[in-house]
């Protein structure tokens, strides 16, 4: 309990927009799925936690079940995967439509715009979160020292373009976590004085913290609809955003 409590206070902790999400968060109304994985605990708490309260799950995928009966693939990768979760955003009006993956390491995300369900990729994801972290430490006046991201060589370029219009030093990886969090764990011990701020890879994986060396969806989820929210009040959802 001690580490679980830990582990969701670095997601509190890492959140910029904490006033914000305390304020206002439940004018922002969420549909989440877990896809028959592990995610519906984790994920909801950390909603929760942060003031994000307006909440649904589709509850025929709620609970583990390794058979995943309602999908042909539980991978928020896949549109056809979060069908039921925009099925349930379309008839609740909710903002954004999110599914994590059985280990509740990658995040998909669906919402409505001008009358299409917009699904947005990997990359454009990332995009997202890169901008608004680096945007509101530059708010904010909190950006750390010799800051610096990671993403694969298969990621976007752009974000390696919008990182270095921040002053942000980019590294490029091998595709997959085990490189990146290799990457993170080099430049700790050679490079003490360097400060980890984001790392992504095109395959809907994410991670905000340097608690944890993987792909992480719960922290993920938690920052995606802050990033809802943070837009929703200027008028704007996340096509809009991006």
């Amino acid at each position: 309990e001690e580490t679980e409590n830990a582990y969701y206070n670095t997601i509190l902790e890492n959140s910029l927009g904490r006033d914000l999400c305390k304020k206002d968060g439940d004018h922002l109304k969420i549909v989440y799925t877990a896809l028959h994985g592990t995610g519906l605990y984790p994920c909801t708490r950390a909603l929760n936690d942060l003031g994000l309260t307006n909440l649904l799950t589709v509850k025929d995928q709620d609970q583990p079940d390794g058979s995943f009966p309602t999908v042909s693939s539980p991978n928020p990768e896949n549109a056809e995967a979060l069908a039921m979760a925009v099925e349930l955003m379309n008839k609740e009006k909710a903002d954004l439509a999110l599914g994590t993956d059985p280990d509740t390491d990658r995040v998909g995300v669906a919402f409505n715009h001008e009358g299409e369900t917009i699904y947005l990729n990997g990359n454009q994801i990332g995009l997202l979160m890169l901008h608004y972290i680096l945007t509101q430490h530059k708010k904010k006046g909190s950006m750390p020292k010799n800051p610096y991201y990671v993403k694969t060589i298969v990621t976007t370029d752009l974000q390696a373009k919008v990182a270095q219009s921040f002053g942000v030093d980019v590294e490029n990886t091998l595709t997959g976590f085990k490189w990146i969090c290799g990457k993170m764990k080099q430049i700790e011990e050679t490079e003490p004085e360097r400060n980890f701020v984001f790392a992504t890879e095109e395959s809907f994986g994410y991670l905000n913290h340097n608690k944890v060396r993987d792909k992480d969806g719960v922290a993920s989820i938690a920052l995606l609809c802050e990033i809802a929210l943070y837009n929703k009040v200027q008028g704007k959802n996340l096509a809009q955003a991006l």
